[in-house]
């Protein structure tokens, strides 16, 4: 989870990078999680052409747990089962 909900301000520079981490993240096997986006915030990726399509935004930290915790269980294996579920 990259919780910017303090961050009033991002220049397109600082917007670049954080899209670098985030697809770093996902090419390691991670899943990201970006939460409480400003207007303004969101204005500048815009601005800059961001492509957030495989980035899972949602409006504040608990909005992201819970999100982040909701995806685990879907992703444990069934002993017994031997599947996801």
């Amino acid at each position: 989870i990259i919780d910017v909900t303090g961050v009033e301000v991002v220049d397109t520079k600082t917007a670049d990078y954080l899209l670098k981490v985030i697809r770093a993240a996902n090419l390691l096997g991670s899943r990201c999680v970006l939460t409480g986006l400003s207007p303004a915030i969101a204005q500048t990726l815009v601005e800059i052409g961001a492509d957030l399509t495989e980035v899972n935004t949602l409006r504040n930290i608990k909005d992201g747990l819970k999100d982040c915790l909701r995806y685990i269980r879907s992703q444990r294996v069934d002993p017994k089962a031997g599947r996801k579920g």
